[in-house]
């Protein structure tokens, strides 16, 4: 399932391919595992609280990576 190489780690989803966050090299570099999700962005609601409700999980034990866009939207 994972893709990887020494350059761009990559994770495959879905029969596509994107760069690990640094959380994801993180905790590959410590060897712990993790579960990777993707749900539909609600700008109003971009806290760790409204993912996990957003995918099911117990509010507890989810670790929200923050992604920023610049004034380019890129």
């Amino acid at each position: 399932m994972l893709k990887t190489n020494t350059f761009f780690p990559l994770i495959e989803i879905g029969g596509r391919y994107m760069k690990k966050t640094n959380a994801m090299r993180e905790l590959d570099k410590a060897g712990i595992d993790y579960q990777y999700y993707e749900y539909e962005v609600d700008e109003e609601h971009l806290g760790a609280i409204d993912v996990a409700l957003k995918t099911g999980q117990d509010i507890s034990c989810v670790f929200k990576t923050l992604v920023l866009i610049n004034e380019k939207k890129k």
